[in-house]
């Protein structure tokens, strides 16, 4: 049973060492049979679980460790805390947390002479751990009593639980020299909801390709608005007129399916024309964010094979690749407006490319996403059926068209028919700015990390926002206090949706409730299956993480020249009923709710989100390597009150102080130089060396917290008002003191933040 019962906790935790405590009675000398006293005691189990072992195998394992646990009966538990645990957390029980127990205590009443006895039973034992388990073999039955902390455990997942346990002892019963990881758990019945009922998505949407979805409403409309921006306005006929002669002038110069076409371009109404010119020439748009460093912008040109860059005078400094052709669109464009305004026509098919996206890469080097236009038409038929977008509403436009947010953001209106208003060029940074436009505009969509979020409802302004109607908060864990203050302050609806740029922008979406203690991701959108898996790729049931894997329509071609990665990423989707399909390996943890929504759980390698941006940690740790003064590199997040940073840690050939202080200024400067402002830590520390767990390897959870001493010499506050305004800058950074001369984007100070302490 001890051995059942690990695999259990195996299943449940995904641990392989697993920490198991059994009471004992401690009578071994007769002599203490006939006193009254309390001698009971508490042994350790430590299990290792291997799913390629047999259980036979396992449990001979178990019952060795057993034996030797017996071996040690009267070395006091207390005494082995001391030991081993002296330094212990007081939020939970040292050494285990969980424990097992086979009872042999009589399981009849004694019989007295003329007198009727019964057994009394402990309906409500206290709880001592975070979990009992108890067996009693009864009448030639096993009978558990499963015991646990209502603070941790909902009924039914302990009900569950026990589900679960009875499945796998008749697994175990069925064949015991099975594999751990081929022991079945859930039932027939579990395994077809989790599988197949709650990805029950089938919608049925026409082939068509992005461009063409506008192209409706030009027709349908050509005097409605289509977007807005400082001032001047286009309409559906004009876009579609000025992108259709851009299309024309793009095919003689070449431009014809999933051909890369790069656009390096502020946001504007002239991004529109370019975007929608390059899909109308049947090819795939590269977006280069102008405000990224040239280096990171030259690498994405010549790993794409772009050939042809459009972009505006005094854009293109700096960016080159062998046989590029550049096209500063505003010198060029008196010759386009010589083309033809009608549709450039041609064999579109959905299956060509139609933007190549690149994101932080763990090698070092951003990789391509390959997106095709059925996956992103997918994606717009269901925002615009879920989100009943039409003509009267109006789209904010904030995001880089270098993220994958930007892609309903900028196409989804189109495809609807309405609305666009376009933020200027650094305005997504300006919240003031944000807000007063999104009124000004009577924006009524806006999509917004749960961080910048979280700012804006701080804001005095947030409720005059009157025509505003759903909220979709992604690419960040939502929190349920931004959700009770979503509702408190507005009257709109607030959605809370997920999707890696893999999977074509949104995955999961779900309306969030004002109370709820937990927010999910929610189910799946149109066309779309979760599996949410172990391992071995086996589902696993409701309440239990696992790693979330995607399939469906939305699934992007796979990354950009690199095969070996794709082939791990994007595999076969063997519970797909249609051959050839696939599903993308997320590397996200979730865990089923009972209601069928998803719960995110956090990461299952060193990716992260910060702020609605994805980052590949390994990015940075390998810009960090290549000075010449570090010898290894660790990037990693850290919280400081409510504020979320990048700190980096490298150990130096110099690691002295007065050298400390100067390498961490020079690898600033450096990173500035190579990466997205977004990837640049906060904070980097330098140490000698790294802390080590007790086999050797990088104990991350030892590395220090950044000491105020490696900021340099501190000026403090003069006078009231420099001491008031050090502790606002304090509050709002999380830190415990600020200096005068301290530098707030140094001290991990970024866009959101910097709102939130004007309105302090």
């Amino acid at each position: 049973l001890l051995a059942s019962f690990a695999v259990l906790l195996h299943r449940y935790s995904g641990q392989n060492d697993v920490v198991v405590g059994s009471p004992v009675a401690n009578r071994q000398d007769p002599a203490l049979e006939h006193l009254i006293g309390y001698f009971s005691n508490a042994l350790v189990m430590r299990v290792v679980v291997d799913p390629e072992q047999s259980f036979s195998d396992h449990l001979r394992q178990v019952r060795g460790t057993a034996l030797d646990a017996y071996r040690h009966l009267e070395v006091p538990f207390e005494q082995l805390t001391i030991d081993v645990a002296s330094q212990h957390s007081l939020n939970h029980p040292p050494v285990f947390q969980v424990m097992f127990a086979l009872q042999n205590a009589p399981s009849r009443a004694h019989a007295f002479p003329g007198i009727e006895t019964e057994l009394l039973r402990d309906e409500q034992p206290r709880v001592r751990l975070d979990l009992e388990l108890y067996a009693w073999q009864r009448d030639h039955k096993l009978e558990l009593c499963w015991v646990y902390n209502r603070d941790l455990f909902d009924p039914w997942r302990i009900e569950q639980m026990a589900g679960h346990f009875q499945g796998l002892l008749k697994s175990i019963c069925a064949d015991s020299n099975a594999r751990l990881q081929y022991l079945e758990m859930i039932s027939a019945h579990e395994r077809q909801t989790i599988l197949y009922e709650w990805n029950q998505t089938a919608v049925y949407y026409r082939k068509a390709c992005v461009h063409h979805l506008f192209e409706e409403h030009a027709a349908r409309t050509p005097n409605a608005v289509a977007a807005e921006f400082e001032g001047r306005r286009l309409t559906y006929g004009e876009l579609d007129g000025r992108a259709n002669q851009l299309g024309h002038y793009l095919r003689k110069l070449g431009v014809g399916p999933d051909v890369r076409v790069g656009a390096c371009m502020d946001r504007g109404l002239e991004l529109l024309v370019v975007l929608l010119g390059v899909l109308k020439a049947g090819g795939a748009y590269v977006p280069l964010d102008p405000g990224y460093p040239a280096e990171r912008l030259n690498f994405m040109i010549a790993d794409s094979g772009t050939q042809m860059l459009l972009t505006q005078s005094g854009k293109g400094p700096g960016l080159s690749s062998n046989n590029l052709h550049v096209l500063a669109l505003d010198a060029e464009w008196h010759r386009i407006t010589q083309e033809p305004q009608y549709l450039p026509g041609g064999d579109f098919d959905p299956q060509n490319l139609a933007y190549l996206i690149y994101t932080s890469g763990s090698t070092g080097r951003p990789k391509g996403v390959a997106v095709e236009h059925r996956q992103v038409c997918n994606q717009l038929f269901w925002a615009g059926d879920a989100l009943t977008l039409g003509p009267a509403d109006c789209v904010l436009q904030k995001a880089s068209f270098s993220f994958d947010a930007s892609i309903l953001e900028i196409f989804l209106p189109l495809a609807c028919g309405a609305r666009t208003a376009i933020a200027k060029p650094g305005g997504e940074r300006d919240i003031d700015y944000l807000l007063q436009l999104a009124i000004d505009k009577s924006v009524s969509y806006v999509d917004l990390a749960p961080s910048l979020l979280d700012a804006l409802l701080e804001h005095p302004l947030i409720e005059q926002w009157a025509t505003l109607r759903v909220i979709s908060s992604g690419a960040e864990t939502l929190k349920p206090g931004v959700v009770a203050s979503f509702y408190q302050k507005l009257s709109a609806e607030l959605w809370n949706t997920y999707g890696p740029t893999e999977t074509t922008v949104q995955s999961t979406y779900t309306k969030c409730l004002p109370g709820a203690l937990v927010v999910p991701i929610g189910k799946a959108v149109a066309n779309t299956s979760l599996y949410v898996l172990d391992g071995c790729l086996e589902p696993v049931p409701a309440g239990v993480s696992g790693e979330l894997y995607i399939g469906g329509a939305g699934v992007a071609r796979g990354y950009w020249n690199r095969a070996a990665l794709t082939s791990g990423k994007f595999i076969a989707d063997h519970f797909s009923e249609v051959p050839g399909k696939r599903m993308y390996r997320t590397g996200d943890l979730v865990r089923w709710l009972p209601d069928g929504n998803l719960e995110f759980l956090g990461r299952a390698d060193h990716q992260v989100k910060l702020r609605g941006f994805r980052i590949e940690l390994g990015e940075i740790e390998a810009a960090l390597r290549a000075h010449d003064e570090v010898v290894d590199a660790i990037v990693k997040v850290q919280e400081r009150g409510n504020v979320q940073q990048l700190i980096g840690y490298v150990v130096a050939r110099q690691p002295e102080a007065e050298a400390s202080l100067a390498l961490s200024e020079s690898l600033r400067k450096a990173l500035q130089g190579s990466l997205p402002a977004h990837m640049v830590p906060g904070v980097i520390a330098v140490l000698s060396s790294w802390p080590l767990t007790p086999n050797g390897k990088i104990d991350r959870r030892a590395l220090p917290a950044p000491e105020e001493e490696q900021r340099g010499e501190q000026r403090g506050a003069r006078t009231v008002e420099e001491e008031v305004m050090c502790a606002v800058f304090a509050g709002v950074l999380g830190v415990e003191r600020v200096g005068i001369d301290d530098n707030f984007f140094e001290l991990g100070g970024h866009s959101l933040l910097a709102a939130r302490l004007v309105s302090r």
